[in-house]
């Protein structure tokens, strides 16, 4: 991972929540843009075509929480056939400026990564903490399982409570779907209105007797 140079500008998206009458809600992760669901499965889906590059950031929220977030770590994990890393972006490096890497043994595609230090992030408070950057592979499958998923493993405040449970949700995922190119669909249009001509000239014939 490397740091943005903009990450002064990035920072400046952290939003104080003001206190309003509304329920409190929790804390959560969340990925933007946001995927929807292209088929039957119960995972999210992100339409894509092979050779491209998807790119998507991770946003930290921290409302409902009493005391700064000092620590913050995740599990990622990552289906290499279909999604290869090409880069990340850093936009927290002066609210979390120690960033650590704990791989997986016996698993090159998934990682647990830790982020701590101070200041940490204040309660009620929205920031994007990365940009993730993945190319899509030749291998897509439909299979309805994720190929790219986040979860929060550990989440400290400044009190030495371990907040993990206040996360809602506290993992993200998707799977990664191929689109057909817009000749193939235009393609598949013509193989159909050409099997059905047959049937629309008969149509015609018949009504004008």
């Amino acid at each position: 991972m490397r740091q943005s140079a903009s990450l002064l500008t990035h920072s400046v998206i952290a939003i104080t929540l003001a206190t309003v009458s509304t329920p409190v809600m929790g804390a959560s992760i969340s990925l933007i843009p946001s995927f929807s669901q292209l088929d039957g499965d119960s995972i999210d889906d992100i339409g894509v075509k092979v050779g491209e590059t998807i790119s998507f950031n991770l946003v930290l929220d921290t409302t409902g929480l009493t005391a700064p977030l000092q620590s913050f770590d995740y599990f990622l994990e990552v289906d290499g056939l279909e999604l290869d890393f090409a880069g990340s972006t850093r936009f927290d490096a002066d609210i979390f400026p120690n960033l650590g890497f704990i791989p997986t043994e016996g698993d090159p595609n998934s990682i647990t990564v830790t982020r701590d230090g101070e200041p940490g992030l204040a309660p009620n408070t929205i920031i994007e903490l990365l940009s993730f950057n993945y190319l899509v592979l030749p291998d897509l499958k439909n299979d309805g399982l994720a190929d790219f998923s986040l979860s929060v493993v550990s989440g400290i405040d400044a009190n030495g409570t371990e907040v993990r449970d206040l996360f809602i949700p506290a993992t993200q995922s998707f799977e990664v779907q191929g689109v057909p190119e817009p000749w193939s669909v235009l393609g598949i249009g013509a193989v159909w209105f050409l099997g059905m001509l047959p049937k629309i000239k008969n149509s015609l014939w018949r009504q004008k007797f």
